[in-house]
């Protein structure tokens, strides 16, 4: 016989098994906070990541480091990590369990588990996964969740033998997930690496060439850069679509998942950087810094933003083999390596895309390799994207087994 469900009290929780009952984070868990101090030295650093508490190389430059690890806490192995902190960002790991003994950020919360169970690491994950402590954490930019908070949280009241069996059969479930889930991202990563090779092969022939003699390079007039002002919304008359480093893609495409719109004085003001396709497209600065595509067509106007530059090429040239040039691995090396001459931040400007070398066959072999990339490549994104569905299908399955088993509402 099923189980009988009672309202937990608790809207994120709902429905839990009459014989369960809530009782508060600060009943089940002791919190501390221990500074190594001079002590650090003996310790291994610890982070917290989205793939859970991982070893840190003391040595690590990336972000910010500080100039000793005095201040750092120390962590337990089996210890609750939770980052409740800058809560506005749902993209950021929230909560992890140690398998280290370690020193960790003082910024982070820890908690020690009385019962020492793995449920309490999935209950947690849960709230994670429902963004409840983004909702929990107060309004404003920096928002976060202090000590008090996070021991007021509800928590649910069951034996520790309950605790194990949920907690073993999640842990089995879950692992035939990621291993599903690690299969796809195999199979994405040797689609992806055939596809560069056979991109590298079609156009690694041909005479070499300068960019700058196959058309030119411009961009948006620092003067006529626009703010928020000139932001608007997308049923605004005369708005036009500006093209962003975040439309462009690695895979040399465009998505426009993330539209921004700018008024119609702001895209008239820039007849020069106005779209009608056959353009291609190039990210200037940061994380995408390099990245290109080429634009087709998109209905309405269409323009770039500051952090976009624009190829034309010219009439007797296959602006589309360009872009596959331009994907090529030799050719995006050289961009990275200049891209980082410069500064922290990766950038390129319009004279090292200009500078750029090729190597540019004959028109006609120009359209056969197109004609035959996009037939391959089409085919090869077409199960590339077939398999993101199914890790995200399996992602938010595996969200949905958590929840509902450890909120009882799956009996197991």
């Amino acid at each position: 016989m099923s189980r009988v469900l009672g309202d937990s009290g608790v809207s994120w929780l709902g429905k839990i098994p009459d014989s369960w009952s809530t009782c508060r984070v600060k009943n089940k868990f002791l919190f501390h906070k221990i500074i190594a101090k001079e002590k650090s030295v003996n310790y291994d650093r610890i982070a917290l990541t989205l793939n859970g508490v991982i070893k840190r190389d003391k040595d690590d430059s990336n972000g910010l480091q500080p100039d000793n690890y005095n201040g750092y806490q120390v962590v337990y192995k089996d210890d609750l990590i939770f980052k409740l902190i800058d809560l506005e960002n749902v993209n950021t790991s929230r909560i992890g369990k140690s398998e280290y003994e370690g020193i960790t950020s003082p910024a982070y919360l820890v908690l020690t588990d009385k019962c020492n169970t793995r449920y309490s690491l999935y209950y947690f994950l849960n709230m994670w996964y429902q963004e409840i402590f983004n909702n929990i954490g107060g309004d404003g930019v920096r928002s976060a969740i202090n000590k008090d908070d996070l021991l007021r949280v509800p928590f649910i009241d069951i034996s520790i033998g309950e605790q194990n069996k949920i907690a073993k059969y999640l842990d089995k479930q879950c692992a035939k997930i990621d291993e599903i889930i690690s299969d796809n991202n195999r199979e994405i990563e040797l689609l992806e690496e055939y596809k560069r090779r056979i991109i590298f092969e079609k156009t690694s022939l041909g005479t070499i060439t300068k960019v700058k003699n196959i058309g030119y390079v411009n961009g948006r007039i620092g003067f006529k850069g626009y703010s928020n002002e000139d932001i608007v919304d997308e049923d605004t008359p005369g708005r036009a679509l500006s093209i962003g480093g975040t439309n462009i893609m690695k895979s040399g495409t465009l998505s426009y998942d993330k539209r921004t719109y700018i008024s119609e004085e702001k895209y008239l003001e820039s007849p020069e950087i106005m779209l009608t396709g056959g353009e291609i497209l190039m990210t200037k600065v940061g994380a995408g810094c390099g990245e290109n595509s080429i634009y087709e067509f998109y209905e309405g106007r269409v323009t770039i933003n500051p952090n976009v530059m624009i190829l034309h090429v010219n009439d007797n040239v296959n602006s589309k083999y360009i872009n596959y040039c331009l994907l090529n691995d030799e050719v995006r090396s050289n961009i990275k390596i200049e891209s980082m001459s410069g500064g922290a931040q990766p950038a390129i400007n319009q004279e090292l895309l200009k500078n750029l070398k090729i190597k540019l066959p004959s028109k006609s072999e120009q359209d056969n390799n197109t004609d035959f990339l996009d037939k391959q490549c089409s085919k090869l994104d077409s199960v590339v994207e077939y398999r993101k569905q199914i890790i995200e299908k399996l992602e938010e399955y595996k969200k949905s087994l958590i929840y509902e088993c450890v909120t009882g509402k799956r009996e197991v």
